[in-house]
């Protein structure tokens, strides 16, 4: 067999290139064909053969994570009893737990050394860890082998006081992560990739700083972090994404003298985007979920979080949870996703995206920390991420991007089954 070869493609420079493209292209315009990416960079699709190849670190799998809301403990159970019977490996347990028997009862049937138990919003916060405690001692658990984490709504200046003690607290518990960064609020509030990296780095970094001051041991605080996201629908953006915030907060973590393993410590956490959800023609949602979940997956992430295509208008059920589950199934079970390696290293355009955001959200950050650092200019950061979102909901007014089944099209048979919440901020414009 004859070898392969490309020598009879002459080799052409990029002046050369774009004056054949300009050929072609004809009275449309060079600029039709270039990408102005919404975080401040432009992309042209032009390959050099020289690309910045960025090394991460990324999990061999994910876990598969499911959140339950009941309106009572017994409820929060069945529903996390269905979706472990599901296949799911991870449980979020969105339930104001008020007593200790409540925890039992939640957890009642649950193997939980198996699996990853999240208490998200739990309120009472310090003492859940004690009845946790009590739970895995009643049990005989090795909690050392428990993993999972307790994640706040967010967390305010007058809390960093309190972290000391909470990780004392949690000191049997190496497993749970207790040190959350919502990134998926600035998401949800319509700010883009440069915002959302940014915000996590300079909050991550004001966590170590604070409780060093305290007299916690940076390798200690990182250890506990974890990095909620949300993914969005800009496919290849969201997988750079991921992939430029694990180097950058390694770059990060260089400054404090840890080593190559605990600078490689970050955990990522991900939710399908609640900011582009649409209570419109719900199928259209688990479309949207299963690039959003691809996404998070090739970017990397430690866990992925599925939500139901009706969570928009609040009528969630079994079977939209089965649904969203299933999603990430089929990724694992039939698409292999969780054998495949670093699938996204080496791709010039995900590597010329991830530099892109490394080198923007580094300017970002390098920005917010001349400030003072998040706590210090949250006024002045949230008005960016609002002129974000005002942006974002003008292109959609506009037609300029498309929502399907929002402003293109859209199916007009279909009837509303709910009102969205009005205090729940949503990126789509659905006034009728």
């Amino acid at each position: 067999m004859n070898k392969l070869h490309f020598d009879e493609f002459p080799v052409t420079g990029y002046d050369q290139w774009k004056k054949a493209v300009m050929k072609e292209l004809g009275e449309k315009g060079f600029d039709t064909i270039q990408w102005n990416n919404p975080n401040g960079f432009q992309l042209e699709p032009y390959f050099s053969g020289t690309h910045v190849s960025t090394d991460i670190e990324k999990p061999d799998t994910w876990s598969i994570y499911q959140e339950v809301t009941g309106k009572s403990a017994a409820e929060t159970n069945r529903l996390a009893l269905l979706c472990l019977q599901g296949g799911a490996n991870a449980i979020g347990f969105h339930f104001k737990i008020s007593s200790e028997d409540e925890l039992r009862t939640i957890l009642q049937g649950i193997f939980i050394e198996y699996i990853s138990v999240h208490f998200v919003h739990p309120e009472n916060d310090d003492r859940i860890i004690d009845w946790f405690l009590n739970y895995c001692d009643e049990k005989r658990l090795d909690a050392s082998q428990m993993n999972g984490g307790i994640s706040t709504a967010s967390l305010s200046r007058s809390q960093f006081d309190n972290l000391p003690f909470w990780l004392k607290l949690t000191s049997r518990f190496p497993g749970l992560r207790i040190l959350p960064v919502n990134v998926a609020l600035i998401h949800d509030c319509g700010g883009q990739a440069v915002h959302e990296l940014a915000f996590a780095l300079s909050m991550g970094q004001e966590l170590i700083h604070q409780l060093e001051k305290l007299g916690v041991a940076p390798e200690l605080t990182t250890r506990k972090l974890q990095f909620n996201f949300s993914t969005g629908t800009s496919y290849f953006n969201e997988i750079a994404k991921f992939r430029a915030f694990r180097w950058l907060w390694k770059t990060v973590l260089k400054t404090y003298q840890l080593d190559e393993k605990e600078r490689a410590e970050c955990y990522i956490h991900t939710e399908t985007s609640r900011f582009q959800q649409t209570s419109k023609d719900h199928y259209n949602n688990l479309l949207r979920a299963t690039t959003q979940c691809m996404s998070a997956v090739i970017g990397g992430a430690d866990s992925v979080h599925v939500i139901p295509a009706y969570e928009a208008d609040k009528s969630n059920t079994e079977t939209s949870l089965r649904l969203s589950r299933n999603i990430q199934h089929l990724l694992m079970e039939e698409s292999y996703f969780h054998q495949a390696g670093d699938v996204a290293k080496g791709s010039y355009y995900i590597e010329e995206l991830t530099a892109w955001l490394v080198t923007k959200s580094w300017e970002f950050f390098l920005e917010i920390e001349k400030k003072g650092g998040i706590l210090q200019c949250g006024a002045w950061f949230h008005g960016l991420v609002a002129e974000a979102l005002q942006a974002q909901q003008q292109s959609i007014a506009e037609g300029s991007r498309i929502v399907v089944g929002v402003n293109k099209y859209q199916n007009r048979n279909e009837k509303r089954t709910a009102s969205v919440d009005e205090n729940t901020l949503t990126g789509f414009l659905e006034k009728e």
